[in-house]
């Protein structure tokens, strides 16, 4: 249970940072609706889903370069 708490907390803080807010905001721009079926689908418990729904999100090269340099701020 400690693990799972620790690795909310660290997205949260990702999400939080300039950089993942710059990554929220793209995504939105992207597509918003798609964004928010994933988050409901999160929330709902159904994190398979919510992969699917944001995978085809995170085609876009620039936001895969953003995913990139959040992995790295994570990582480092």
């Amino acid at each position: 249970m400690r693990k799972n708490s620790d690795e909310i907390s660290a997205a949260l803080r990702l999400a939080q940072s300039p950089e993942g807010q710059r990554l929220l905001s793209a995504l939105k721009a992207e597509n918003g609706e798609a964004l928010d079926l994933a988050m409901a689908q999160a929330a709902a418990g159904d994190t398979a889903a919510a992969q699917k729904t944001l995978s085809a999100l995170l085609r876009s090269p620039e936001l895969q370069a953003m995913i990139q340099d959040l992995g790295r701020q994570s990582h480092g």
